[in-house]
């Protein structure tokens, strides 16, 4: 039997096999290979509409008990998660809605975590945090595991003669996607735009490094060189949109895969407190590329032609149903990218007037002294205290925050505003106002104004290093080192 070339059809989309039978087939079906490797099964491209739910195609019970559970536990966590949700892309109520949806487990959750848990306080009730492993979501999630668990039984019991969930599992798909992508296009336009990890700042420059804790230590070396953060958030942000799109989704789920594997291996290292989240991004992106792994295994394991099989949108066969699709990937990845650009754009307007003000108080400030005139007129020096303990130094970062350093190296962060022209420092909590003097470069005397002069002390500070005196921010890059500047 003489094999015949493939019939080739150049289409406007691009240029496609086709065998038309079992005389006209390429070597590679012959070989054994399943027709979806020689032509891709697309909803979009795919010269027949795929198999729907009643068709003769069957999936084995292990693999419908899976997808129920899969279907239960992912589709729940997309839209009740509470963090960068498809929720947060509407305008004007798109946080509203997701916070109504992130209450249907995390109201739940904080029940149990007084009532059944016995979780102390704080974590028994929701506080202001910028952790993303609390325990009340913890909780969430050991409730959606429970709660996927017992509906993937009743839906096996109610729907067990289907033979295939093939729609259905387009639809989560594309959910998934859209949620995956929409996460890392917002984390990767917070680094894109130098947000996320800030530079060091002064009361972090002149800690002790081993008294840094392990996040601490992260987010100062990703911040030191912005441009390092863009590129990393170059390649949070292209995973995303390339998820946004059905035809580069694979490689957007592959790339996403290998970002977030860093970004979940960074977290666990250094005991950053998005270990969940993280985690679930690679589920996701795990779960978008499995329809695709026997495809890739032969492609880049066993080097035979292999194609992808995945199904990107749900199957139909309608061309308007196409074009609506496309037209919600468009319309869904400019208001995820427009929207988060936005908002990081006002966000570096205000650090760039923040870095330009003016701060002539900026520094590292040792407290040498701190005197109190007492009622019977004699001076009497009290050093000042923070949280019980004395205060060993005053650092000014930038003219909205201040910190105190205790004897013990814990610091206290204290909102200020500063006042260059009267030469007064304002603590935003206490109300207290201090007129700032500085007999020279490297003393400043801070004396209370007011009624509170007499209650507060005056304190004496001396200058101990400079905002300018830290190689660490600027020691910059060289070519040529004759040899290394390290210290």
């Amino acid at each position: 039997m003489q094999i015949l070339p493939a019939k080739v059809a150049l289409k406007r989309k691009g240029l496609r096999l086709f065998p038309m039978s079992s005389e006209d087939a390429t070597p590679a079906t012959l070989s054994g290979d399943p027709p979806s490797a020689v032509g891709a099964i697309d909803a979009a491209t795919a010269p027949t509409s795929l198999p729907e739910d009643a068709a003769t195609h069957r999936w084995s019970p292990a693999t419908r008990i899976a997808f129920r559970f899969a279907f239960c536990y992912f589709g729940l966590y997309c839209l009740c998660n509470g963090n960068a949700t498809i929720w947060q892309t509407i305008p004007v109520v798109g946080n509203n809605i997701q916070d109504i949806f992130a209450r249907v487990f995390s109201l739940p959750a904080q029940f149990l975590a007084g009532h059944l848990f016995h979780v102390p306080p704080p974590g028994d009730h929701f506080h202001p945090t910028g952790s993303g492993d609390t325990a009340i979501i913890w909780i969430c999630v050991l409730l959606l595991l429970v709660v996927s668990f017992f509906a993937t039984i009743l839906w096996s019991v109610l729907d067990r003669r289907r033979p295939h969930y093939q729609t259905l599992a387009a639809w989560l798909r594309f959910l998934i996607r859209l949620t995956l992508g929409f996460g890392m296009v917002t984390y990767g336009i917070d680094k894109v735009f130098p947000l996320q990890m800030s530079p060091p700042t002064i009361a972090a420059l002149s800690e002790p490094l081993g008294m840094h804790s392990p996040m601490s230590l992260l987010w100062n070396f990703i911040g030191l060189n912005p441009l390092y953060e863009m590129i990393c958030g170059g390649a949070e942000l292209l995973a995303g949109v390339l998820l946004l799109f059905r035809r580069t989704a694979l490689a957007g789920a592959i790339f996403t895969a290998f970002v977030v594997f860093n970004v979940l291996a960074y977290n666990l290292f250094f005991d950053v407190p998005v270990k969940l989240y993280a985690g679930h991004l690679l589920l996701l992106s795990l779960f978008v590329i499995l329809p695709d792994a026997r495809a890739l295994f032969r492609f880049f394991w066993q080097h035979q032609p292999a194609a992808p099989t995945g199904v990107w949108v749900p199957p139909a066969s309608r061309t308007a149903f196409r074009r609506a699709t496309v037209a919600v990937e468009i319309v869904f990845a400019a208001l995820a990218i427009g929207g988060d650009a936005l908002g990081a754009t006002f966000g570096m307007i205000r650090r760039h007037h923040q870095d330009i003000a003016p701060c002539a108080l900026c520094g590292d400030w040792r407290i040498d002294t701190a005197d109190f005139a007492s009622p019977t007129g004699r001076t009497v020096q009290l050093p000042p205290r923070v949280s019980g303990q004395p205060a060993t130094e005053f650092i000014v970062n930038n003219p909205s925050l201040a910190v105190l350093r205790d004897v013990t190296g814990d610091v206290s962060y204290f909102p200020i505003k500063t006042d260059t022209a009267a030469r007064t420092i304002t603590f935003d909590t206490s109300h207290i106002t201090y007129f700032a003097a500085t007999p020279d470069s490297s003393h400043l005397i801070l004396t209370p104004a007011g009624a509170a002069a007499t209650t507060t002390a005056t304190l004496h500070l001396t200058l101990l290093t400079p905002p300018g005196g830290y190689p660490l921010l600027h020691r910059g890059f060289h070519w040529i080192s004759e040899f290394p500047y390290q210290r």
